[in-house]
């Protein structure tokens, strides 16, 4: 089992929990992410992706949330489980990967 750990929404978390070198990070670039993502499927067998999705208080995922989970699917995540909306959102499928949208704020 792979567990990976990023952001979709670019403002705290990027600023101030950057990934670098030696530095364990919430927050990557999309094109890094997916790398990860690619690269923890040829290494496991179940491929999990903790993600910040979505906009402050919706309850329902906006076009981005659902287009980087398509992605992270895509790229071989079979769970992309989201936070961030400080809401409870709905949960389904995204191609073959389960997706709960919205586990509420479990970060701030």
């Amino acid at each position: 089992m792979a567990f990976v750990r990023a952001s979709q929404v670019y403002e705290e978390t990027t600023t101030y929990f950057a990934a670098g070198p030696g530095t364990p990070a919430s927050a990557l670039p999309r094109n890094r992410t997916l790398q990860v993502v690619r690269d923890a499927r040829a290494d496991a067998y179940l491929v999990v992706a903790y993600m910040d999705l979505g906009l402050e208080e919706l309850t329902c995922p906006g076009n981005e949330a659902i287009v980087s989970a398509r992605d992270l699917e895509t790229a071989g995540a079979d769970v992309v489980l989201g936070d961030h909306d400080s809401a409870s959102n709905c949960a389904g499928c995204v191609g073959d990967a389960y997706v709960p949208f919205g586990l509420g704020n479990l970060v701030y």
